[in-house]
C-alpha cells in the first residue's frame, strides 16, 4: 500500500480517498467516510475523481492492492 503525501495545509475533515480494482479489474475509488465512490476504467479518471469531487488541490489518496469493491453495488 502507498499513500500520496499530503499537502501542508491539510485538515482533519479533508476528503481522504482509497483507490484499488475491483474483482473485475476496473478502478474503484472511495471517499473514506462513504460520502461518495465511483468505479472507472482507468486509474487516471479515478484520480481526477477524487480531485473533482473533494474540492482539494491535494487530496489525501491511499492506493492499495486488495481488491476495492463499491457499496452501492453490494
Amino acid at each position: 500500500m502507498s499513500r500520496l503525501a499530503p499537502g501542508p495545509e491539510r485538515h482533519r475533515s479533508d476528503a481522504s480517498f482509497l483507490l484499488g480494482r475491483n474483482a473485475r479489474g476496473k478502478w474503484v475509488i472511495k471517499e473514506t467516510h462513504g460520502r461518495m465512490e465511483g468505479v472507472f476504467l482507468n486509474r487516471k479518471d479515478a484520480l481526477r475523481f477524487a480531485f473533482d469531487e473533494s474540492g482539494l488541490a491535494d487530496p489525501s489518496v491511499i492506493i492499495t492492492e486488495r481488491v476495492v469493491e463499491m457499496e452501492a453495488l453490494r
